[in-house]
């Protein structure tokens, strides 16, 4: 399973890859507070309660212009994620993370990982903590 995430201006998008499948969800951009737009697309693209998960394509991510796409499935180190992950060709840029080790895990390396997202979304802000990224 590969699911990224995009916070925009406006609206925030998610894009969950899993078995062929992509899906894909939109929801308004929370300034005051980023992760809670986060968290919301990340529950809007793994499901809605009681209702069936719906198919997308790779076409229907490309059509929301995303800015960055993070390849971060639960389990993968970024080696495996990147020999994994078959995007086709985005116009901005692509990374694989270590979701394995700081991504999905809840143990105090994950702050490292939101450091590592900041870097990703604002290198000019944040400085890189030097985690494993590897260009899709």
């Amino acid at each position: 399973m590969l699911l990224g995430v995009d916070v925009g201006g406006t609206f925030t998008d998610a894009a969950l890859l899993d078995d062929e499948r992509l899906h894909t969800a939109k929801v308004p951009t929370t300034p005051e507070d980023q992760s809670r737009g986060v968290m919301s697309a990340v529950e809007e693209v793994l499901g809605r309660a009681g209702q069936p998960s719906f198919p997308t394509t790779w076409d229907d991510v490309l059509a929301h212009s995303p800015d960055l796409v993070v390849v971060a499935p639960c389990g993968f180190d970024a080696d495996r994620a990147a020999r994994e992950a078959h995007p086709p060709d985005l116009p901005c840029p692509a990374v694989a993370v270590d979701a394995n080790a700081y991504y999905s895990r809840p143990a105090p390396r994950i702050a490292d990982g939101v450091r590592q997202l900041a870097h990703l979304v604002h290198p000019d802000l944040a400085p890189d903590p030097g985690l494993p990224a590897i260009p899709l």
